[in-house]
């Protein structure tokens, strides 16, 4: 007679979406060294060589910069379009 919750299982298509399965793709890119071998790849030298760098690491760097920052505003705007409530103030 206690209050016991009642079990639901899910099928996991219940879940999954085509922002879960971007989100998980990019997670498992992310955790692989993919940023450090373009990196060596736009530089064209080895990952233990000093080299001057020269022009090339000035725009890859610039590169990395500008891709950060469109990943913050486009993140920005994700979480700002999801939480619109024209109605916030209207509770007094």
């Amino acid at each position: 007679m206690g209050a016991h919750p009642q079990t639901v299982a899910h099928p996991v298509g219940y879940f999954i979406n085509h922002a879960v399965i971007l989100a998980m793709v990019a997670g498992i890119i992310g955790s692989m060294p993919v940023w450090s071998w373009m990196g060596t790849r736009l530089r064209g030298s080895k990952a233990g060589d000093a080299g001057p760098g020269g022009g090339s690491r000035v725009l890859s760097d610039l590169g990395c910069v500008a891709v950060h920052g469109v990943l913050l505003a486009v993140s920005m705007l994700v979480l700002a379009s999801g939480s619109h409530n024209p109605f916030i103030y209207f509770r007094f």
